[in-house]
């Protein structure tokens, strides 16, 4: 099974009048922005996802950044809810906690949720009440990216790609050798109280170490009316009123749920996140290491009983992640290269889900290691571009009450190219990407339930677009894109399908 895409987009006019915040670090003030033009490269508006430097008001497709205050402000317990109020992004959610960001309508695979440029390597892609593991607490900046740009990231980022940038490994000294920024919160709505911390210290001239930290604590939200829909009270007010049955154990209230009034039972949460880093940087370029660890237990809302044979589940869900990432890159200053980037990170997850007698009914285990090589082109007379190559390695399993496929391994290959070309006013990007994915069932012979075997994929996508500044804040293009993109694991062997 391939999933493909074709669309065209037209945009009429591109307004760049959205201002962005820098982050103001501890160890010197932020210097006030310059103004800017088309075509400038101020670092308030360069997207740090594109390895070519981009300005915000040349993307195709439109990008959204935020950060320093705006951040701030936008700032909530998940990515998603963090990014939902912005333009042409909505979040699925199942509580403060579960919430993954929906762009243009695309969710789930057919989007791209990377830390730093690397996959959060979670299993939030499988069900919309698995969280993302992501803490926007620490992030330094978020950027959402579409077009030719987002083939550098998957063929999978159908909608797009979503890149939360942290400091955790380091891409400066800091100045007067040392850096700390802090953040600290609290939500009415479910007594919410967290906070985060993150700081660099300068070891000599070139090694810089990093120490971060998290700590976020909820209570039920707060809904301002009753919990079930019209409907659903008037089914469960209908169930209430039928005759008990006697042989059933553990009768349900039916008219009590009806009534249910205000805080969101099961909506709780804790979560706690901690790393460190270490980055040695020269003037050619920089090479760093970072661990983090993330744990978490969270409810997810109860679903009720309206009628009969239904079953009643207060499910929570117990969340650990141990993660290491890898990043490199040099300055070459060549007239044909120009820089050469490495991104590696390697997660060992695990979640369970815990009855109400905390007992685990289902566990979910998922390893992964990503990794990218990209090759950056000098600017020759206006044209410049990045190519490189990306491997994907994953190992999931589902073991337990709710099991829905076996445990399986994604084998994943990928070579792109990103080329754009730029004279006065005018504007021109292309990006194409060849991937090769292998999915292997690692059914045991003696189940029946789950495919055993193995599916290979070829798909190849493609992006192209121009656009012509007609004044600095306005600028008219074309668009069009044709993406292919392979089954996930969960998609082809789900159900014991093929």
């Amino acid at each position: 099974m391939k999933t493909m895409l074709f669309g065209a987009t037209a945009l009429a006019a591109l307004l760049s009048s959205q201002a962005h915040a820098q982050t103001v670090a501890t160890d010197a003030p932020a210097p006030a922005p310059a103004p800017t033009s088309v075509g400038s490269t101020n670092q308030r508006d360069i997207i740090v996802t594109a390895p070519i430097q981009t300005s915000e008001r040349d993307v195709l497709q439109g990008t959204t950044v935020l950060t320093g205050q705006e951040l701030t402000r936008q700032l909530r317990p998940s990515i998603g809810e963090t990014l939902a109020r912005q333009p042409g992004v909505s979040a699925s959610s199942f509580g403060p906690s579960a919430s993954r960001p929906i762009l243009r309508g695309f969710q789930g695979d057919r989007i791209r949720v990377l830390t730093d440029g690397i996959g959060s390597i979670d299993v939030s892609n499988t069900s919309v009440d698995h969280a993302v593991i992501i803490d926007p607490l620490l992030a330094e900046r978020i950027e959402i990216l579409r077009g030719p740009s987002a083939l550098l990231y998957g063929t999978s980022a159908v909608g797009g790609v979503v890149n939360v940038i942290d400091t955790r490994i380091p891409r400066s000294v800091p100045e007067n050798g040392y850096r700390v920024n802090g953040i600290a919160n609290y939500g009415s709505a479910a007594d919410e109280r967290s906070g985060g911390m993150a700081g660099d210290v300068a070891v000599g001239q070139h090694l810089v170490l990093h120490a971060d930290g998290s700590y976020l604590k909820s209570g039920d939200l707060r809904t301002g009316g009753y919990i079930l829909s019209r409907d659903a009270r008037a089914q469960a007010q209908a169930t209430a009123a039928l005759p008990v049955d006697p042989n059933e154990a553990d009768p349900i209230d039916y008219a009590a749920s009806a009534r249910l009034k205000g805080k969101l039972p099961n909506t709780q949460a804790e979560t706690w996140t901690a790393g460190a880093g270490a980055s040695i940087i020269t003037d050619n370029g920089n090479l760093g290491i970072s661990y983090s660890h993330y744990d978490s237990l969270y409810g997810v809302p109860i679903r009720y009983a309206t009628q009969p044979g239904q079953e009643q589940e207060a499910p929570r869900l117990d969340v650990v992640q141990n993660r290491v990432d890898l990043r490199g890159e040099i300055d070459t200053g060549g007239d044909f290269i120009s820089k050469i980037g490495v991104r590696a990170g390697q997660a060992s997850y695990r979640h369970f889900e815990l009855e109400e007698d905390n007992s685990v009914g289902t566990a979910f285990y998922n390893k992964g290691l990503e990794g990218r090589l990209e090759v950056v082109q000098a600017n020759r007379g206006g044209w410049q571009g990045a190519s490189g190559v990306q491997f994907y390695n994953r190992i999931f399993n589902v073991v337990g009450d709710e099991a829905f496929l076996p445990k399986n391994e994604t084998n994943q290959t990928g070579l792109f190219t990103l080329q754009q070309y730029e004279s006065g006013k005018f504007h021109a990007e292309g990006g194409v990407r060849y991937e090769i994915t292998d999915l292997a069932a690692r059914t045991p012979e003696d189940d029946f339930r789950f495919f055993r075997g193995s599916q290979s994929y070829h798909s190849v996508s493609g992006s192209l677009g121009a656009s012509y500044a007609l004044t600095d804040s306005i600028r008219v293009g074309l668009n069009g894109s044709r993406t292919e993109r392979a089954p996930s694991a969960e998609e082809l062997f789900a159900n014991g399908a093929r």
